[in-house]
């Protein structure tokens, strides 16, 4: 595939002809690929190159679909190392989205909750572990693949829960769906108010505010579901939690999200607990429990980042104590001269991986909290 581009239809000097072409050389590209699908809808792949960058391709890519006529395309940035079988996952939900997203209000995430039941079914879910002594149980959940998108997993897992629907925990097209369709409202909001880019939430990511946004914005999910991004944060709630029917938390560590649900059944109140990552950690009771598993997470993530080193053509000649250096202590990353947080590296140090995750002993007391190794690659 050859790419030309002409930079000026005037003729011009040596000189100044010098200066447009090593300009552009140096300038950041942006490449596009379109491919039309049926039903009359435009697919599109977006990827930037820009000078100092990671080799190709780079680690995103944006994804597009547009229906033609004035509605915006949908946007969703994603791993460039994702499948064939993903991609066309987020084409399917785009196309499902994209006739009634900015033209009906019957989106998913309106008018689908149901009354509650006393008693969820869950023999209609896998539980992946729990703790029969305080009645905690986690749920199996859909595998998060996309590395930014925790906290939309984090709260379609608990919208299921309230829609009575649990079956539906790992249905991956009514997941895209519902986070394309969330992801426009954000960008939108976002745009019309000034609270946030467009960039800060097509990657996919959802911080506490875009988290609270949803939330409050959603009449059905308005006081059913609450933040607790701190360990103070998660034990003031409790303290003053009255369940009625039944209650859900989007739990912030670090760099992932989690969530739980406290339910009042016919039987007593129960707790159920969401990870993304599909790591069980709710039967952790003792340090050498703890330990374990911290110690299994970290080789996990230190093979994993080795691994990832070493198809780096940056890194790939470097020696081995030069890569072992960078797996423990993180790939520093810059941004307009200014060093970025380490907790935005593609390669975190491995003391950003370990995050507070927050589980319940019981309804009023304080929660356990649970050293584990964050699982956000």
């Amino acid at each position: 595939m050859a790419l030309c581009a002409t930079l000026t239809t005037e003729p011009l000097a040596v000189l100044p002809a010098a200066e447009e072409l090593w300009r552009a050389l140096h300038a950041p590209l942006q490449l596009k690929w379109e491919v039309p699908l049926e039903g009359g809808f435009q697919a599109a792949l977006v990827a930037t190159m820009a000078q100092g960058t990671a080799p190709w391709p780079p680690a995103r890519v944006q994804l597009e679909l547009s229906s033609g006529g004035e509605a915006k395309a949908l946007e969703l940035q994603v791993p460039s190392n994702a499948s064939v079988t993903q991609v066309a996952q987020l084409l399917t939900a785009s196309c499902t989205l994209q006739g009634n997203l900015f033209g009906q209000t019957d989106t998913p995430s309106d008018g689908m909750l149901k009354k509650q039941k006393k008693d969820p079914l869950l023999e209609d879910v896998d539980v992946i572990d729990q703790c029969q002594e305080r009645k905690i149980a986690q749920l199996q959940s859909l595998d998060q693949w996309h590395d930014g998108v925790c906290g939309h997993h984090a709260l379609f897992n608990l919208r299921c829960l309230l829609r009575d629907e649990l079956d539906s925990l790992r249905d991956e097209q009514r997941f895209w769906q519902q986070v394309i369709a969330d992801v426009q409202r954000l960008a939108h909001f976002g745009e019309l108010s000034g609270s946030w880019p467009r960039s800060r939430v097509v990657c996919g990511v959802a911080d506490e505010v875009h988290l609270r946004h949803l939330v409050e914005q959603d009449e059905e999910l308005t006081g059913r579901i609450t933040l607790a991004s701190t360990i103070e944060s998660l034990k003031e709630q409790l303290r003053g939690l009255k369940i009625s029917d039944v209650h859900g938390f989007l739990l912030g560590a670090a760099t992932h999200w989690y969530s739980a649900a406290v339910v009042r059944q016919s039987t007593g109140v129960r707790i159920y607990f969401f990870d993304s990552y599909n790591v069980p950690v709710v039967s952790l009771r003792s340090n050498e429990d703890i330990e374990g598993l911290v110690e299994q997470r970290l080789h996990q993530s230190r093979s994993r980042t080795m691994e990832s080193l070493r198809k780096d053509p940056h890194w790939a000649h470097r020696p081995q104590n030069h890569l072992e250096e960078a797996v423990d202590g993180g790939v520093e990353e810059w941004w307009k001269g200014v060093r970025k947080a380490s907790m935005f590296w593609r390669h975190k140090p491995l003391e950003v991986l370990f995050v507070p995750i927050p589980s319940f002993s019981d309804v009023g007391g304080a929660p356990l909290v649970v050293m584990i190794l964050d699982l956000d690659d």
